[in-house]
């Protein structure tokens, strides 16, 4: 059975109000609305390859731009890995690649307008089978990149030889998702209220889930969703109306106002991005399940870190390594030996990020000389005589930073860069 406390840690370190008492003016506004708006700007503007200002994307693609994005992971059709204990063919991956299209692009494509209906699951490749690196590893999928929440807005660019998937591009990803999860419209104007739309609800809670009464399914949004009230005074006692996109007959859009009966999980408009409401934010995440790209309804270390502070309207990039190398003040941690790297985290204020290869946590601060984080953790690692074994863990959780990785090394040995977010 799982222990929210599997280190044996004091018990008050779990509680976001531990952090908020020692913390010097929390309720100081870190930086405004307009301050974040600048800050996603600076994102694009530093990392154009991931990041993507939708509304300037271009009206056509050439033949040999579209053909370089599809195939930007090619070598991940790797005969090395493995789907259902086996590994890959040749005949495998030959399908695999024959459903990407490359030679159905035409020399110039146009693209076409998007909103997800449906929690939907960003592929590397058209095909939803899972593939691994070992013939017994079942946590991470390598074709898995991302999971979109429902009412986000993309550009479609190409299909798949079968008809089956749609190629996406998102704020902050591209990438293959399931042709039915994606109403098109025919009508730019309509896509772009879902783009700009500055009527929001934001989703607070560390879930939302939305029964649909047509069919039975629910709706999943991750916290730091955006929702589109149906009124403008969406305040109501005990519920909150809700306009959400669904899919015609004939793949289009149609609105259906529905009612959210945990009005607590929503906030109208972003929250003020300060201390109290990052730390409490992070705290709402405490033991949920971690699960690489976003399977299965759960989260990994970037799409933690993403998910809180888009509570603030913050739009980071998809991964912990370009998150890194994204807007705002950056301490590097190259060439420091233990004790001068724990001078500097000293010197970091609770709320700064904290990178490592791969790996993305928040920092807490300091509790009786250790230094304390929350993030969410596949594993790590434990002494057995002269060896490091990896323990799996899967939770998000609080450390600190001497926790050694699978690899051997602390969580503070492996450091590379800490990041606050403000310009």
């Amino acid at each position: 059975m799982y222990s929210t406390n599997p280190f044996n840690l004091n018990d008050s370190l779990f509680t976001a109000d531990y952090w908020l008492e020692k913390a010097t003016d929390p309720e100081r506004l870190i930086a405004p609305e307009a301050a974040i708006v600048s800050f996603n700007q600076e994102i694009i503007r530093r990392q154009p390859r991931f990041m993507k200002d939708l509304t300037n994307y271009p009206k056509l693609i050439p033949k040999a731009k579209l053909t370089t994005m599809l195939k930007a992971k090619i070598t991940e059709l790797n005969p090395g890995y493995y789907h259902n204990h086996r590994q890959l063919t040749p005949n495998y991956l030959n399908t695999v690649k024959n459903n990407l299209n490359l030679n159905n692009i035409p020399d110039f494509s146009v693209p076409k307008y998007g909103v997800t209906i449906f929690r939907t699951d960003l592929r590397t490749f058209p095909t939803n089978d899972s593939v691994y690196c070992t013939p017994t590893d079942c946590s991470f999928d390598l074709w898995q990149e991302t999971a979109i929440n429902p009412t986000e807005p993309v550009i479609v660019l190409h299909s798949s030889s079968d008809s089956e998937w749609y190629f996406i591009q998102t704020y902050n990803y591209s990438g293959w998702v399931v042709k039915c999860n994606i109403a098109l419209l025919n009508c730019y104007n309509d896509w772009l209220q879902y783009v700009n739309e500055p009527n929001i609800l934001v989703v607070t809670g560390k879930q939302l889930h939305i029964p649909l009464p047509t069919n039975g399914h629910e709706l999943i949004f991750e916290m730091g969703a955006r929702l589109f009230p149906a009124i403008k005074d969406h305040r109501r006692s005990n519920s909150a109306l809700i306009k959400l996109p669904i899919k015609k007959e004939n793949n289009t859009v149609e609105e259906v106002i529905l009612t959210i009966n945990s009005p607590q999980n929503v906030h109208f408009g972003y929250l003020p991005y300060n201390l109290t409401n990052l730390l409490r934010q992070a705290f709402k995440m405490l033991d949920q399940p971690y699960g690489w790209g976003g399977q299965d309804a759960k989260i990994d270390c970037s799409a933690f870190i993403s998910n809180i502070f888009a509570t603030f309207g913050f739009r980071l990039p998809r991964n912990a390594n370009q998150q890194a190398q994204s807007a705002g003040i950056t301490i590097p941690f190259t060439n420091l030996n233990p004790q001068e790297r724990r001078q500097l985290i000293a010197r970091l204020s609770p709320g700064a990020l904290l990178y490592l290869k791969g790996h993305v946590m928040l920092f807490l601060g300091e509790d009786q000389g250790s230094f304390y984080v929350i993030h969410a953790l596949s594993s790590y690692g434990l002494k057995n005589g002269n060896k490091v074994e990896p323990v799996p863990l899967f939770r998000v959780t609080i450390t600190d930073l001497d926790l050694l990785r699978p690899d051997g090394k602390s969580l503070l040995e492996s450091l590379t860069v800490a990041k606050v977010l403000t310009l």
